[in-house]
């Protein structure tokens, strides 16, 4: 969207018309800003070329197209009412009547049995489509568990802004169900006039399903456009979009339509939909409007347009093949008609199951380990016995309860290294499994259908930042890096790679031949300690190919709890954005003009104690990558300096005020001493410095005249001179 255009509109819009007071969709302006987030996963040219394709298959095959066009699909919904601490019917905290009826309209709608379709003008209705999607709310939860697909919880804020990251990621981490198997719909309070907006779909193709896009997914509305006063009495409804069509328009974005005018001003935007004739802008309003615009009727009855709730009632055949082809092909679309939500709980008389392993982590820090899982009766009948099968490795271990009362539903947390004691690991990866067997002594179904079973990481390798791993052997044990495999498939493996014809080890993963798609490999760093750092940042060098295929992801995570969890995302880059050089098949780099030097900002967690740092890749089949000099830094200045072993740099040089800057690099942690001397041999500044590896330090000669000066540093094994000019 023309963002300065748009608003210019809007307000010569509002100048004739002082009473709109909404702005009808931020769905644009969200997922502008989520492409950003997402390194463009959300570029629309990439989705409509893989939408484009997938038109022309089903085209081709006429038989499956009939039979797909004549399915009916159902939609489990969740809805979360974020509310303002309301009593429940009261202000943003909306009856379940209110919600009720935004779902019969959304039937209506996407069913063509909306009453208004009469409404439809004729030179239309030849286009209008029966969507064949229907919506219900959930009746079973994640955990198996019955509901009836409304939670309400107590917002942390009174309005929340569409096109913030941090408010989406705040708002749908209150309530959040997994998008594989639910339609989140968030209804809120929407800042800045927003009805509603809706996170797009991604395609399929390798490359488009970050990990870090799935928690926002789903669709907003505000609570004053949810639901229909056709339906109800609900006076806080918006007066011109109390008809639930805001709901129908945003959901129309959630299965990939396009706002029918392009999203442009002016004659020649797109939808991609050949059914809904060019229109010149968006229109508001049902009456005084002109339906007459690029040479032909414009559709303003169409749902994806911004008319009134009382004029919308279209969808269109070709609008009706995207929204399908969406769903039947894009993650977290697809895997929504498989779903268990729209079913009853499963009956059971008596079953367990793990509901979660809560130890072993992924990524432990400390040798000793003390398993611990979650289980849950998911049967009718009261649980008193039953026991664990633990397996850790090749060794098994079964573990008996007996008088333990678990009541139908309920869950128990399960400590169990009181049974078992307490397991000291060597470094290493790790194969563990738990299941529950016999419960009340009787195995009525196959309990091995619940097992739960994870490769994790222990490794509490312990370092002071600044730090910097070379990678001088072709062991990881010899290293205070550290692997972990999720997959326990072809992972991070150091291997000669020869530079300019000087020997090299460097780190390599080979995605070239790595078939597990999306599989996740870590190159974790030893726990660093980061308590005394002014600043901090990581510098490495990278090698990698395009080549012929997909561009797999190469992420940078951050920990603060010594590996236990990695939230932040401190860099993310795919493809051409890390590439260095071509390959027509496996990628190895030779020459060092085929490696680049990478730069992370890592300020944020300076002054902290148990930090570690993982190096993520997503496999796509791309290509082999490269990691290489890994340096980890407590100052700044590092990004534009490149030093080797055993060096010292003044900087600037020369200095126009009293204050400069000396970096160095020695070939170990060790107390270095720093001494000033003037040109008459008298040292005018003299300072030691513990665990000097690779830092920059910053020096003041207020007082001293200009001239040239001496630094001399001087250490176990590092001693170097360097003169500079102060010139003041």
């Amino acid at each position: 969207m023309r963002l300065a255009k748009i608003y210019f509109c809007l307000i010569s819009f509002l100048i004739i018309h002082p009473l709109i007071g909404q702005e009808r969709c931020a769905t644009v302006e969200y997922n502008q800003e989520l492409n950003i987030v997402t390194q463009g996963i959300y570029q629309i040219t990439s989705f409509e070329k893989w939408m484009q394709n997938k038109i022309r298959e089903r085209k081709s095959s006429s038989v499956l197209n009939q039979i797909q066009g004549e399915q009916v699909y159902t939609i489990p919904v969740v809805i979360h009412v974020i509310h303002n601490n309301e009593s429940v019917g009261f202000g943003s905290n909306i009856s379940e009547s209110q919600i009720n009826s935004q779902i019969e309209v959304l039937n209506e709608d996407y069913r063509r049995l909306n009453f208004d379709t009469i409404n439809t003008p004729e030179i239309f209705k030849p286009m209008a489509a029966d969507i064949r999607i229907e919506f219900k709310l959930a009746e079973r939860d994640p955990n198996g568990e019955e509901t009836n697909g409304i939670l309400r919880v107590a917002g942390t804020q009174n309005e929340w802004n569409a096109t913030s990251s941090q408010d989406n990621q705040e708002l749908k981490s209150l309530s959040f169900w997994p998008p594989e198997d639910y339609l989140n719909l968030w209804v809120t309070t929407i800042a800045n006039d927003y009805l509603g907006y809706a996170q797009y779909p991604i395609t399929e193709l390798p490359g488009s399903v970050p990990p870090f896009d799935r928690e926002t997914d789903g669709v907003v509305i505000h609570y004053r456009a949810f639901g229909s006063i056709l339906k109800g009495n609900f006076p806080h409804l918006y007066s011109n979009f109390n008809r639930g069509r805001t709901t129908t328009h945003e959901i129309g974005h959630f299965f990939g339509l396009r706002h029918i005018w392009g999203d442009i001003i002016g004659c020649g935007g797109t939808d991609y939909c050949d059914d809904t004739p060019d229109a010149e802008d968006f229109h508001y309003s049902c009456s005084n409007i002109d339906p007459f615009t690029c040479g032909s009727e414009d559709m303003y009855q169409n749902y994806l347009d911004y008319s009134y709730d009382a004029c919308m009632n279209i969808f269109t055949i070709d609008q009706s093949e995207r929204m399908r082809i969406v769903l039947e092909n894009s993650p977290r679309r697809k895997s929504l008609l498989t779903s268990k939500g729209i079913l009853p709980p499963d009956d059971y008389d008596i079953a367990m199951e793990i509901r979660d392993i809560i130890s072993p982590a992924n990524i432990n820090c400390e040798a000793e380990l003390f398993p611990a899982i979650v289980v849950q009766n998911i049967g009718n009948t009261e649980i008193s016995s039953f026991d664990i099968l633990l397996t850790l490795e090749q060794n098994e271990y079964i573990i008996n309860y007996t008088d333990y009362i678990i009541p139908p539903g309920n869950s128990s947390l399960l400590e169990l290294s009181d049974e078992i004691g307490t397991w000291l690991l060597d470094p290493g990866q790790y194969y563990f499994k738990v299941g529950i067997r016999n419960p009340n002594g009787v195995d009525s179904i196959n309990l091995e259908n619940f097992d739960k079973e994870k490769y994790f990481l222990s490794d509490g390798t312990q370092d002071v930042a600044p730090s910097i791993e070379r990678f001088t052997d072709l062991d990881f044990s010899n290293s205070l890096w550290s692997v972990y495999n999720p997959d326990n498939d072809l992972t991070w493996t150091l291997e000669n790679t020869p530079v300019d014809n000087q020997n090299n080890i460097a780190a390599s993963i080979n995605m070239y031949n790595y078939d597990s798609l999306g599989a996740e490999d870590w190159l974790i760093s030893p726990v660093l300690d980061m308590s005394m750092a002014p600043d901090a940042n990581i510098t490495f060098n990278y090698s990698y190919s395009l080549g012929d295929s997909n561009g797999d992801i190469l992420a940078l995570r951050v920990s603060t709890d010594c590996g236990e969890s990695f939230p932040y995302i401190a860099f993310s880059a795919q493809g051409s954005e890390i590439e260095t050089g071509s390959a027509n098949g496996e990628w190895k780099p030779f020459m060092s003009s085929e490696w680049k030097k990478g730069y992370v900002d890592l300020g944020n967690f300076a002054g902290m104690q148990d930090v570690r740092i993982a190096f993520v890749t997503t496999n796509l089949n791309g290509n082999n990558l490269f990691l290489d000099d890994l340096e980890t830094y407590v100052t700044g200045f590092t990004k534009d300096i490149s030093l080797s072993d055993n060096s010292l740099l003044v900087h600037p040089n020369p200095s126009t005020g009293s204050q400069f800057y000396v970096s160095v690099q020695t070939e170990e942690r060790q107390q270095v001493t720093f001494q000033v001397i003037d040109m008459n041999g008298k040292t005018v500044y003299s300072k030691y410095f513990d665990n000097v590896l690779n830092q920059t330090f910053e020096f003041d000669l207020a007082g001293h005249s200009r001239g040239i000066y001496i630094i001399r540093a001087t250490g176990d094994t590092f001693n170097q001179v360097e003169r500079f000019y102060l010139d003041r």
